[in-house]
């Protein structure tokens, strides 16, 4: 009896070892789904299909042959998502150079036709070449812009000159902005929240600093973030921004500019005065205060999100430096003092 006993609880012990290893499998799957790199969403959507299907029918069999079977799809998965990733990077690396060929190309054309301006246009293509030697796609992307105005200056003389040259180049110029808009694009979009990014964040802030307008922004700091990162991992923080990011999202009109400024920081523009924006902050301050579903290794877990908000209207000709440190001395002040709110103008 008692060695039928210690044979019944060694199997207890070695089935509850099978549990828990297939549920940190099952876990593993999870996170690879939910961290996949988003390289391209036709990649990724099928990957992440791949992992569920595998999820599911692990989950309706837990036998041994189903997880050794799931060994050699997981593995196929994998090394198809990888070739893919690898081919889309090389795409999307390539789009630019695809750019310069296609400029390169139209200036030695018209270079070939047109003797006045065939000096200009030989500088010109000697000019992309040397940008196509660059590794740096942004520095690269702000070069090309240049070289394009220059270019639209001189086939504007050439229409003059010769209405018939420029026919061919018009539709080349169509091409090269269609494929400039795309690169820009990703260019300018944060990865993970799928907002802009504080690039293109900051020069539309500068733009609007110059034009003169009425502007004031909302500086917005997640409460609480590291710990939610310390206790459950930087995974859950990441679902956590992309829950905030799209509450955010849904909560400004058309006309405000919406960027991630860094880390769990987001920052608002809008074209009101300073009134007019604190009233919309403490909006938003409640709106967002929300309780997000997080899954963490395979388990839903709620985690409470809110936000600190600060405030500021530009200055007739203040720097774009001083008008943000405003905003980020009243966030702060109010995390300190335990008050996350957007507080009225003084009086």
């Amino acid at each position: 009896m008692l060695s039928l006993k210690k044979t019944i609880d060694g199997l207890e012990r070695e089935q509850q070892r099978f549990e828990t290893a297939r549920e940190c499998y099952l876990a593993a799957l999870t996170s690879l789904e939910q961290n996949a790199v988003e390289v391209s969403e036709e990649v990724v959507r099928d990957f992440r299909d791949q992992l569920k299907a595998l999820h599911r029918e692990l989950g309706e069999d837990s036998s041994v042959g189903s997880l050794e079977r799931s060994r050699g799809v997981l593995s196929e998965a994998l090394q198809n998502y990888r070739k893919r990733s690898t081919q889309s990077l090389l795409r999307k690396e390539d789009d630019l150079r695809g750019i310069l060929d296609v400029l390169g190309a139209a200036a030695e054309t018209l270079g070939g036709h047109n003797d006045t301006h065939s000096a200009r246009l030989k500088e010109f293509t000697t000019q992309l070449q040397v940008v196509a030697r660059g590794t740096d796609l942004a520095k690269m992307r702000i070069e090309l812009t240049k070289r394009v105005e220059e270019l639209r200056a001189t086939t504007d003389a050439m229409w003059r000159d010769n209405h018939s040259s420029v026919a061919g180049m018009q539709a080349q110029l169509a091409e090269f902005q269609k494929r400039l808009e795309r690169a820009e694009s990703r260019a300018m979009t944060d990865s993970l929240t799928g907002l802009m990014n504080r690039g293109e964040g900051e020069d539309r802030l500068q733009r609007s600093l110059e034009d003169g307008r009425v502007i004031t922004v909302i500086l917005i700091d997640l409460n609480g973030f590291k710990q939610v990162n310390d206790r459950w991992g930087h995974s859950a923080g990441d679902q956590v921004l992309k829950t905030f990011a799209h509450m955010l999202r849904d909560n400004v009109r058309p006309s405000d500019m919406v960027c991630r400024w860094g880390g769990d920081e987001f920052l608002i523009l809008l074209t009101c005065n300073e009134e007019i924006a604190r009233q919309r902050a403490e909006q938003l301050r409640i709106k967002l205060k929300i309780t997000a579903k997080l899954v963490v290794l395979g388990k839903v877990i709620a985690v409470d999100v809110s936000a600190s908000l600060g405030v500021a209207q530009a200055r007739a000709g203040e720097p774009m430096e001083d008008l943000l440190t405003r905003a980020d001395l009243e966030l702060y002040g109010r995390k300190r003092n335990g008050k996350p709110g957007a507080p009225a103008p003084a009086a």
